[in-house]
């Protein structure tokens, strides 16, 4: 492999084109160089030799910054490489890349050289096992060469290495968009010459399978179809034909999940006979897996057929000696498969067996932990990481069937073990990944792992790592947030804030441009080099920001303790709430006791979701209320049953969606109907750990900011809000300071460079939650705000936003993270308190419960306790409707309940009212008395 990158740089020599410049024998310089290059009879010392002396040289020289001296550098460092001295290697590029980049003006340097450039550092990195510096170079390297239109093998190779890292780490999502670019590049490259043509389709073939297995693991079956389908069809007219057996190896997995067996076995049986012509021993033994995997165990359930295959598979790859890593994990993933055929017939020795062997496919020796404490080089290099993460997985799993069929803790005690491992190399994968979109995948993907584990430790009893696995279960990405947040300086956020604003203007450019346009080539490619300089910005905040850095490896977790002694010093309970695929589970922590329970997952499904039906619609609430009474009781018996939390302040953190718990009927039959409200006073959060983060600024804020379109444009069809103006000029009375903005002066723009200022926000507007297809939005009145508009150049100073409109709370669900909505974006840019609603909420009663909520919080309750409190006295009101929880159960307190600085306002209208009735008493008074005198004088005269 070595050989063929010599070869590589060596060949790029040829590309670089001699510079004219003030040394004289510059042109003898190159032609040494030329020489130097093809002479296969001198020595890679004696080489050195001569290029250092005319380094020498070269330096006397009074102008020799250009591209013939940066030449030099690169085969100085060359040299030194092929002399296994790495540190100078890099030391002599780092110099040639220095000259290119510092006098990118001068005519007699060409900035296209730094490909190259990068490309040899990169090669050097790897021989350093420098993983973080060698991806940079390579990023470096195409970067440079798509910026100058200079597609070479170079830039092709960096990429396609780049695809395979991302697809190796589990960044599936960024595997597809590296492996699109590669195609379209390769496809461009191949149009160049007949030997450029063979060379730019297989990279094209190559790097369109790691996007189809990434499209695969992300179950995108639709597209892959489709994508399949057009290439082979191609492929068959074609001159050069892209890899065959892959092709009809996905195609069969698609076919699998579309439930088409016997054409899914057909089209593996093709791939098998694709492959084993071209002498592709790997893929065949990957074939023979899927066959043994997908169609005889999953669906047949014939385990015997299962490890023929499995076994042939093994053998086969004995039979062809095939020394790589690719064969080595490949062979990994049958010998899980074979360890789980025997979990099935509880044969455990045998299964553990297996086991063992799959971890030596590794390294001799290799076990859960040893790969754990691995470097990130070497953890970078084992391949197909979802192999690796499953083998944990299933190892585990099969020491919680062995504690279920045996009853011996000591088997628990191991599956939590390999659990809590499993759970911290997911969280090392989390940290190498870069899309958001990936992260959001594992985290899904974890749930199985999440919900074993808790079963697990309920079945011993053991709250400790329960408690572990209910927090790492929920809300992790936000916690990484803000982190983030934390340690970033006010420039590194206006940096990265620009450049967020600067993706995502491309992306909506290239979402209504034409494909085929030469336009659309352009902003993908400004895109991708924009995406390129925000991982390179996010990269260096990091280097120079040691805190910044440590914070992500940080591994310190949240324990009971923690929660009894700070969360709980002012709070009665915290309850969390796990839904799994099969089982639901509760923890409530009080400061005296901690009790985990089961909950029968079916009926609390079917409750909830007639209860919300109720809740969110006052003509069906109304009409069959005695129904909704009867569910809501239910669910309540069902959550609680019966060990009701004791009343006072409550955090609760669910899983996922959630319903007001305020509004369940807390009473038993035969007594006078009670809500859970009336001894609540409920903040919804998103985990433990998110309570114990510092949200206090010392940047001063002004007191309050409050927006209020009122009118709509007319396309957005939207109902006016009639009379939030008159509401929100009546919440202005409780501040010192503030900002309101009113109709035409509510706008988004207004808002974004405006909000971050206060430490409370109010706003009266129109809202959706997307309803999981779209994301949630905010309308403004001049335009609508997205999720993704929500990009600050500012740490905010704000304590608590109330966000009074429609379905706030809403947003697209992912699972292990909670529902994307507003409330939690506001919370990931810091801001640590939120009231949003969960349905369409009644104007009026908007109105009424904020105004009641702010007179509360400004008599100084804290923010969970003054919504309780505005509750009761809203549904308290003479007005029977105001009774019923549809008005008054959707605002909800949400992430921390933390006490607010609030700092009332003079009562200006209330001192002027008495001011005027006092000056009316006291001029009545004086008139009073100037006609007594007056009646009293008129006698005497």
């Amino acid at each position: 492999m070595r050989n063929k990158l010599f070869i590589l740089i060596a060949t790029g020599l040829l590309y670089i084109n001699t510079m004219s410049g003030q040394c004289s024998d510059r042109d003898s310089l190159w032609k040494k160089l030329i020489s130097l290059r093809d002479s296969s009879g001198i020595s890679t010392d004696s080489r050195l030799r001569i290029l250092l002396s005319e380094e020498h040289r070269m330096n006397n020289c009074p102008d020799h910054f250009d591209s013939t001296y940066a030449l030099l550098m690169r085969g100085i460092g060359m040299s030194y490489f092929k002399l296994y001295d790495y540190l100078k290697a890099v030391k002599y590029y780092r110099r040639s890349i220095e000259i290119i980049s510092s006098h990118i003006s001068n005519p007699a340097v060409n900035p296209k050289h730094l490909v190259l450039g990068y490309y040899g550092l990169a090669l050097i990195y790897d021989s350093l096992n420098s993983i973080s510096e060698k991806l940079s170079a390579l990023d470096s390297c195409f970067t440079i060469a798509i910026r100058y239109n200079s597609v070479d093998l170079f830039c092709l190779s960096a990429i396609y290495k780049r695809v395979e890292y991302f697809y190796n780490i589990g960044d599936y999502h960024r595997c597809i968009e590296y492996a699109t670019l590669c195609q379209r590049l390769a496809v461009k490259f191949a149009g160049l010459g007949k030997t450029e043509y063979r060379i730019g389709y297989e990279y094209a073939s190559s790097s369109l399978a790691w996007q189809v297995n990434s499209m695969v693991i992300l179950n995108d079956f639709s597209n892959v179809e489709k994508l399949l389908v057009e290439k082979i069809t191609a492929g068959k007219n074609a001159e050069f034909m892209f890899n065959q057996g892959t092709l009809h190896a996905q195609l069969g997995q698609v076919e699998e999940h579309k439930g088409n067996y016997d054409k899914a076995l057909y089209y593996l049986n093709r791939a098998f006979y694709y492959d084993h012509k071209l002498g592709d021993d790997v893929n065949c033994k990957s074939i023979l897996n899927l066959i043994g995997t997908d169609i005889y165990l999953k669906h047949f359930k014939d385990t015997v057929k299962a490890l023929q295959y499995y076994h042939s598979a093994l053998v086969f790859g004995e039979k062809n000696r095939i020394p790589n890593r690719l064969d080595s994990i490949e062979s990994l993933k049958i010998l899980d498969n074979i360890a789980n055929v025997f979990v099935g017939k509880k044969m455990f020795d045998s299964a553990f067996r297996y086991y063992h062997l799959a971890f030596e496919q590794i390294r001799p020796g290799a076990d859960e932990l040893s790969i754990l404490r691995s470097s990130l080089n070497a953890f970078s290099r084992l391949k197909k990481i979802e192999y690796l993460t499953a083998l944990f997985i299933d190892k585990g799993n099969a020491y919680f069937q062995l504690y279920k069929i045996s009853g011996q803790i000591k088997y628990a005690g191991e599956c939590i073990r390999l659990y809590k491992i499993t759970d911290k190399l997911l969280d090392k994968i989390k940290n190498e990944q870069m899309e958001l979109e990936s992260k959001l995948f594992w985290r899904a993907d974890s749930r199985r792992l999440y919900e074993q584990a808790i079963e697990a430790c309920y079945g011993y009893n053991n709250h400790t790592d329960a408690f572990y696995f209910f927090e790492k279960s929920r809300a992790v990405l936000l916690n990484d947030q803000l982190k983030e947040q934390h340690w970033l300086g006010a420039t590194d956020i206006q940096k990265q804030t620009q450049s967020k604003k600067r993706i995502l203007q491309f992306e909506r450019e290239l979402a209504v441009v034409d494909h085929a346009s030469v336009q659309f080539d352009e902003l993908r490619n400004q895109l991708f080099d924009e995406e390129q300089q925000l991982d390179q910005l996010d990269q260096v905040i990091k280097m120079k920001n040691p805190l910044y850095f440590r914070s992500f490896i940080d591994t310190t977790e949240v324990s009971i303790d923690d929660v009894q002694k700070k969360i709980l010093a002012d709070h009665t309970a915290l309850m969390e709430i796990f839904e799994g695929d099969s089982a639901m589970y509760t923890m409530v922590i009080t400061n005296r006791k901690t009790e985990l329970r089961r909950i029968d997952k079916f009926m609390f499904d079917s409750l909830s979701g007639v209860y919300l039906s109720y809740i969110s619609n006052s003509v069906l609430l109304n009409r069959s209320f005695g129904s909704f009474v009867h569910i809501s009781g239910e669910l309540y018996r069902l959550i609680f049953a019966d060990k009701p939390l004791p009343a006072g302040r409550i955090i609760i953190s669910p899983d996922g969606r959630y319903f007001p718990f305020e509004s369940l009927v807390a009473n038993s039959q035969n007594e006078p109907l009670k809500y859970f409200l009336r001894d609540y006073a409920v903040t919804y959060t998103y985990s433990a750990k998110y309570m114990m983060n510092q949200f206090t600024s010392n940047v001063d804020g002004a007191s309050f900011f409050g927006l209020a379109p009122v009118l709509y444009p007319a396309e957005m069809h939207l109902t006016s809000l009639d009379g939030s103006d008159h509401s929100l000029a009546r919440l202005q009375e409780y501040f010192k300071g503030g900002n309101n903005l009113y109709l035409g002066k509510a706008t988004k723009s207004n808002f974004l460079n405006q909000f971050f200022k206060y430490k409370i926000i109010q706003l009266y507007t129109h809202a959706s939650g997307g309803n999981g297809k779209g994301e949630p939005v905010i309308y403004f009145s001049d335009s609508a705000m997205n999720l993704s508009d929500l990009l600050i150049e500012n740490k905010p100073v704000t304590s608590l936003i109330v966000l009074s409109a429609c379905e706030t709370g809403m947003g697209k669900e992912y699972k292990g993270e909670g529902v994307f909505s507003f409330s939690r974006a506001f919370a990931a840019i810091g801001i640590p308190s939120s009231i949003t609603n969960l349905w369409t909420v009644e104007n009026i009663a908007m109105y009424s419960l904020t105004e009641l909520f702010y007179k509360h919080l400004a008599g100084g309750e804290k923010a969970d306790v003054a919504l309780q409190q505005a509750k009761i006295e809203f549904s308290n009101t003479g007005i029977k409707q105001n009774q019923l929880p549809y008005y008054w159960a959707a605002p909800v307190l949400v992430g921390s309940d933390s006490t607010i600085e609030f700092k009332p306002g003079m009562p200006w209208k209330k001192i002027g009212l008495a001011f005027a009735m006092l000056m009316v008493t006291g001029l009545l008074v004086f008139k009073k008395r100037t006609n007594g005198e007056k009646n009293t004088l008129l006698p005497g005269n």
